[in-house]
């Protein structure tokens, strides 16, 4: 019963957040933050199965593309399955991958998207980036904290 409830309180997160991007109530400092993105990436991090992983990504991808177009769906699920794929394998600290796949996450995304928005406001990625990032870190934080019974026996685990 114990981990029910930090699974249920992570899939209600991902719901509300993946809903909140295709709305225009997330804006900071005029910028909106790809939730979606953060979203799929951090939680590469804590989802074993690829499967499992692939389900989370297709569910978020309809739901963007119900509230805009295929192709912008199509990318993010790429990408979130680019996440998982890095995530597994990139030396270092989960935490720092993190961040690391949300900027290259966030360039890929806008490279495809709309490339001349790269070179024409490059301030506004990188703040947007920026901000990515910030929330991406206390998404991580936030289900390292749910999680941490499960990450602490990994941890022991590995240690022996």
């Amino acid at each position: 019963m114990k981990s029910f409830l930090p699974r249920f309180l992570a899939v209600v997160v991902f719901i509300l957040l993946v809903f909140f991007q295709t709305t225009s109530w997330v804006i900071f400092f005029g910028v909106r933050p790809n939730l979606v993105l953060i979203l799929l990436t951090t939680l590469s991090f804590f989802v074993g199965h690829w499967l499992l992983f692939l389900a989370a990504a297709i569910f978020a991808g309809l739901v963007i593309f119900s509230a805009s177009s295929f192709w912008p769906a199509l990318v993010l699920v790429v990408l979130g399955l680019l996440a998982f794929w890095l995530g597994h394998r990139l030396p270092g600290r989960p935490f720092f991958n993190n961040s690391f796949i949300i900027i290259l996450s966030t360039l890929i995304f806008y490279g495809v998207i709309n490339p001349d928005f790269l070179s024409l406001n490059p301030m506004l990625v990188v703040l947007e980036a920026s901000l990515n990032v910030f929330l991406g870190s206390l998404f991580f934080w936030f289900l390292l904290f749910l999680f941490r019974e499960s990450h602490e026996k990994k941890a022991r685990v590995a240690i022996r």
